[in-house]
């Protein structure tokens, strides 16, 4: 999206001869393809370290006396 918007501010500020859109619009174009490279990058490690061959087992223990940590519902027990 930042690529994207990053483009469209590059193309009015060059209609309307605006030095400071077309600033805020190459930050928004470098900022755009970092952050592509940085989420292939970690996607492509992750994909060759074998994270992605199963779903990740979310088995938390939850511990504590609070009304959210028994199944009973009421406040006082």
């Amino acid at each position: 999206m930042a690529i994207a918007a990053g483009s469209i501010a590059l193309h009015y500020a060059t209609q309307m001869k605006a030095k400071l859109i077309k600033a805020a619009g190459i930050i928004l174009v470098v900022a755009g393809i970092i952050s592509l490279g940085c989420t292939w990058y970690y996607g492509a490690k992750y994909f060759f370290m074998g994270h992605f061959e199963h779903a990740y087992d979310f088995n938390m223990t939850i511990e504590g006396n609070g009304p959210h940590y028994h199944c009973s519902g009421s406040v006082g027990d």
